[in-house]
C-alpha cells in the first residue's frame, strides 16, 4: 500500500471480529492449542506494524486494526471500509 501498511487477509484465523478474542477458536481447528499461540503472535505483530485487517465473513465489518486495552485482552481498533484503504 502506499503508505507503508499492510492488509492482511484473515481467512479462518479470525473470520469475524466476534472471533477476535484469542480462546473463540474454529471448532473444526484441528490444533487449537497451537491456533491460540499463532494468534498471539499474529495480533501483537499486527499491532506493532499498524496493519489493516480484511474480513471476508464478517458482515458489518470489512476492514479493522486490532487494539489491546489495559487488561492485555485483544480488541478492535479502527473499523473501515475496504474503499476507504489505500
Amino acid at each position: 500500500m502506499d503508505n507503508g501498511k499492510k492488509l492482511i487477509y484473515m481467512a479462518d484465523l479470525m473470520p469475524s471480529t466476534a472471533h477476535i478474542r484469542l480462546p473463540y477458536v474454529m471448532s473444526y481447528d484441528i490444533r487449537p492449542l497451537d491456533t491460540l499461540q499463532e494468534r498471539k503472535s499474529f495480533y501483537e505483530r499486527a499491532i506493532d506494524e499498524n496493519s489493516y485487517l480484511f474480513l471476508e465473513h464478517d458482515p458489518f465489518n470489512e476492514v479493522f486494526t486490532i487494539a489491546k486495552d489495559s487488561k492485555g485482552r485483544y480488541g478492535v481498533g479502527d473499523i473501515l471500509r475496504l474503499d476507504e484503504i489505500r
